[in-house]
């Protein structure tokens, strides 16, 4: 025999204490979502967690303490889904880096197959952000 495979989470107990309406208006929410209401407030406290950890990403990210893939994984999601956070919360993501570009081409490189070439980032860099446009 094989083994089952257990894809499950080991749940912890905690006690919360709510305030009466609190309780009835998790109750009534859990019954119109057809769900208990230790699944509801579970589901409850995920999304807050979340959005919590979103927040503070967003946050350093604006304070220019992290950069966007920073941001990303202090928020738990993907380097796209935080720029598209970025986005919707209208903070400019003008994060261009010789380290950027680099990781741009050789990933570009990579998902068509080419053999990577040698560059000088930093010049790429110069020539893309500051003599942009600018006709020799």
């Amino acid at each position: 025999m094989g083994k089952k495979n257990c894809n499950y989470e080991i749940k912890k107990v905690k006690t919360l204490r709510l305030t009466d309406s609190m309780a009835t208006m998790a109750y009534n929410i859990a019954k119109e979502e057809n769900l208990t209401e230790s699944d509801f407030l579970r589901k409850l406290i995920e999304k807050g967690l979340k959005e919590y950890r979103l927040g503070v990403a967003l946050r350093a990210y604006e304070n220019k303490e992290v950069n966007i893939a920073g941001g990303a994984k202090i928020a738990g999601i993907t380097y796209r889904e935080f720029l598209d956070a970025l986005e919707e919360n209208r903070i400019p993501t003008m994060e261009i880096s010789p380290e950027t570009i680099k990781y741009g081409f050789e990933s570009m490189e990579k998902s068509l197959g080419l053999k990577p070439k040698k560059r000088d980032y930093n010049k790429l860099f110069e020539d893309i952000l500051i003599n942009k446009g600018k006709k020799k």
